[in-house]
């Protein structure tokens, strides 16, 4: 991103470096994010910008007063919001394998049917909410059509109305399926020993809120002993299930339709290697394996 940050900057834009976006710079829900905002703006000046680019997925998920409190911070700027709309088919499998690592421990199954009133998969209504926070331009992107027409970034960049060429983003590799399953799992049980909610992100972002209690196994596996993780990976291997759905549901249609004409012509298949556990039928059939992975990832 080094390089691509220099690109930017030679032709006046400045975007902070950073490994994982600017959440803390643009989500309202965060302590001291106008102190981070504001020193982010200082930068750019500094560096004799006239355009700061900021990139974070909570936006999405910010409400309408959140949006307007956020572009009130930036009254004495020009403001676009931009958006990239990726169709639900193919969000669903990356974000519930996020939350899975992180926190939460619903089955795919039931992640997908708790979505139907979140307002972070209402796309028509997250670009209103964006609309409603004048006078911020609002533009947007389909996903699936910039990565067919050499990339997302690229494609964001453009309607953003940036010419700068910047080198191509590199793919994140996909974590291997079974680590997803066990965190997810244990992240169940964790919650239950703790007596805290189960699927905290989830259910922060249908609130429009900042999760509570993150747990992160994922980022602790290398605690893990080799034996450990072979047992667990051959836990959930032996209930391995392949969902598919390649029909949009008749909720999803309505949404689709509310987009007008940034809606999607084509629907992808969806499909997940993953397992129907629940964490209460693992903890019951893996008691001990269970016990001693938490052990080794909360030393």
């Amino acid at each position: 991103m080094t390089d691509a940050c220099d690109a930017l900057l030679s032709d006046g834009i400045f975007y902070p470096p950073s490994k994982n976006g600017h959440r803390l710079l643009l989500n309202c829900r965060l302590p001291g994010w106008r102190k981070s905002l504001s020193s982010a703006r200082e930068q750019a000046l500094l560096a004799d910008s006239h355009t700061l680019l900021l990139s974070s997925e909570s936006v999405a998920t910010l409400s309408a007063d959140h949006m307007a409190q956020l572009i009130r911070e930036l009254a004495s700027d020009e403001v676009t919001l931009l958006f990239c709309l990726r169709h639900w088919h193919s969000y669903w499998p990356s974000r519930w394998s996020q939350y899975s690592r992180r926190r939460d421990s619903q089955t795919f199954n039931a992640y997908v049917g708790s979505l139907l009133v979140h307002p972070d998969m209402d796309y028509a209504g997250i670009l209103e909410r964006a609309r409603a926070a004048r006078p911020a331009q609002v533009l947007s992107v389909n996903y699936e059509q910039a990565q067919a027409t050499g990339g997302v970034v690229p494609a964001l960049l453009k309607v953003a109305g940036i010419s700068t060429l910047v080198p191509s983003s590199t793919q994140h590799a996909r974590t291997p399926w079974q680590m997803t399953e066990a965190c997810r799992l244990l992240n169940g049980i964790l919650a239950d020993h703790r007596r805290w909610p189960q699927d905290e992100m989830c259910r922060a972002a249908g609130e429009h809120r900042s999760p509570d209690r993150l747990f992160d196994l994922f980022a602790r596996w290398s605690q893990l002993q080799i034996a450990t993780a072979s047992a667990l990976d051959s836990a959930v291997e032996r209930d391995r299930v392949e969902i598919e759905i390649s029909k949009l549901s008749p909720e999803l249609q309505a949404a689709n339709d509310a987009l007008g004409p940034l809606g999607f012509s084509e629907t992808p298949v969806c499909r997940l290697m993953t397992t129907a556990l629940t964490w209460q039928a693992f903890a019951a059939k893996h008691s001990a394996l269970a016990s001693e992975a938490l052990s080794q990832l909360l030393a």
